[in-house]
């Protein structure tokens, strides 16, 4: 492991943005203006606003390098084998973890600004959820639900995943189940590295509401956030929506 490039010996809380300069579905989606603020910008400044004491960008681009830098993150700069589409987030987490000497009991936050509308209350509830209970090795953020899936098992058939077809339960009655909502993972850097997982059992959640659960994946997703945010920019509340 790399010279530690801190010299407190207490617990470092140290955010974490990848931001690669290849994106497929959304062609430079990290750079991508919501509202009139590029992601990778709206992601830095979420995580300077919570318990993060530094926060990072790991990528491979310069644009999104000068960007971040411009706007309050120190930059990894992410080798190119590590920015492939097959790349997984747990290599480039090892990557950061060893460009900056992380300690095991250190702390990563893991953010993907591809959930923009995230608040940073809910940041600190996984860190704190974390920081305070010994046990825990990682929090991720959900969404609550209830939901009668369905899963594909041909090309023309779909069958119940978790009820069955001649019994209704009620909805509440399926259990609580947490859709990952990919915004942040919350993670003690020992446990990462010797479970080789961003979510290193044992393993906690943080619930979110449905706005913050938004997940960018296609242009659809992007005009909804777009329009989620002018309306909150106007001062629209939650239960107005």
């Amino acid at each position: 492991m790399s010279q530690r490039k801190y010299q407190k010996a207490k617990t470092l809380i140290v955010g974490i943005i990848p931001a690669r300069g290849g994106s497929k579905g959304i062609p430079r989606k990290n750079l991508i203006e919501v509202e009139g603020k590029k992601l990778i910008v709206r992601g830095i400044e979420l995580l300077n606003q919570t318990e993060c004491q530094k926060v990072y960008v790991s990528t491979d681009d310069r644009e999104i390098a000068s960007v971040s830098r411009e706007n309050g993150a120190d930059v990894i700069d992410r080798p190119k084998e590590l920015a492939k589409d097959q790349s997984s987030t747990e290599s480039v987490l090892f990557h950061a973890v060893e460009s900056l000497g992380l300690l095991p009991d250190d702390i990563l936050v893991l953010h993907q600004i591809t959930s923009p509308l995230i608040m940073g209350a809910s940041v600190n509830a996984a860190i704190t959820l974390l920081k305070n209970d010994a046990y825990l090795n990682s929090v991720l953020s959900v969404r609550e639900a209830h939901p009668f899936m369905w899963m594909k098992n041909n090309q023309n058939s779909w069958d119940p995943s978790g009820h069955e077809r001649n019994f209704r339960p009620r909805r509440q009655d399926l259990g609580v189940q947490g859709i990952e909502t990919g915004g942040i993972y919350v993670m003690r850097v020992g446990a990462l590295m010797s479970q080789q997982s961003r979510f290193p059992t044992p393993t906690s959640v943080v619930k979110v509401t449905y706005l913050e659960s938004l997940d960018i994946d296609s242009y659809e997703d992007l005009e909804v956030a777009r329009l989620l945010v002018k309306y909150a920019n106007k001062g629209v509340t939650k239960n107005e929506f």
